[in-house]
């Protein structure tokens, strides 16, 4: 995952759904998130996009949390897709993350991560 996004400088996971464990420099109140994929016109497989997501967060006190639920629309004029996380998520500090890609828009063999945000405070 690069702050830099062009076709093929993905993280590639294997299948159309699967998990992605986020080890974060300091714990942070997380508050919205963002992704972003290339667009149609550039990507050589757009079904790569994922589709469905859940952000999780791993907390000492409270365990795992369930942040939101996110879909990534490839057909959307906007590249970069913010979310809200969950009410649940607001006031706990988190320094671990996991994406859950539940789907992606078709393709069996893998599926491309391009960009990940996390926004909130330390």
């Amino acid at each position: 995952l690069k702050s830099e996004v062009s076709s093929g400088e993905c993280w590639a996971m294997s299948g159309s759904s699967g998990h992605l464990g986020l080890q974060l420099a300091h714990a942070m109140h997380i508050t919205s998130i963002t992704m972003e994929h290339i667009s149609m016109e550039t990507s050589e497989n757009i079904q790569s996009a994922p589709r469905s997501l859940l952000l999780w967060g791993l907390s000492d006190t409270n365990g795992i949390l369930h942040a939101d639920f996110m879909d990534y629309d490839i057909y959307s004029s906007s590249r970069n897709q913010t979310v809200d996380t969950d009410t649940c998520f607001h006031g706990l500090r988190f320094n671990v993350v996991i994406l859950e890609v539940l789907s992606n828009w078709g393709l069996l063999d893998f599926t491309c991560l391009y960009s990940v945000v996390l926004h909130g405070q330390a």
